[in-house]
């Protein structure tokens, strides 16, 4: 590995951000059985629960759409802290619910970050990436 070691590195944990989104939507599908999940916020209906769920998916879909020029005007690095930070501030809101309103903006505002990152972390990945290993890393 020798002086390719940091470049490994580098992809590997920019990859995390690629989990998000895998990790949100199985870790919810679980919490929606959850009987303390049901109780706290009062048996949400079929419709409830499809906001709650799509919440994360349209805040994705924007996050997307923002991606590209927050990549161009604040760095694809600056990017990605940034949706660390916004995902961390997501997660926040989600933890601190108290109703399920809070529980959607949480979700979206997560979603967001989600977003931009499954956009801008393969982008920095390709190319931070020497040319000979660009396709092994991203």
């Amino acid at each position: 590995m020798g002086h390719k070691a940091p470049k490994y590195v580098v992809s590997g944990i920019t990859a995390l951000g690629g989990l998000l989104f895998g990790y949100d939507i199985g870790i919810m599908a679980s919490i929606l059985q959850m009987e303390r999940f049901l109780d706290y916020f009062n048996h949400p209906g079929p419709l409830a629960v499809g906001v709650i769920v799509s919440s994360l998916t349209i805040g994705c879909f924007l996050g997307s759409l923002l991606s590209g020029p927050l990549a161009d005007w604040y760095s694809r690095k600056r990017t990605i802290m940034l949706g660390a930070l916004v995902c961390t501030f997501g997660a926040a809101i989600q933890f601190g619910s108290i109703n399920r309103e809070m529980l959607v903006a949480g979700r979206f505002v997560s979603g967001l970050a989600v977003g931009v990152l499954s956009s801008v972390v393969p982008m920095y990945q390709s190319e931070t990436a020497p040319p000979e290993n660009r396709g092994r890393m991203v």
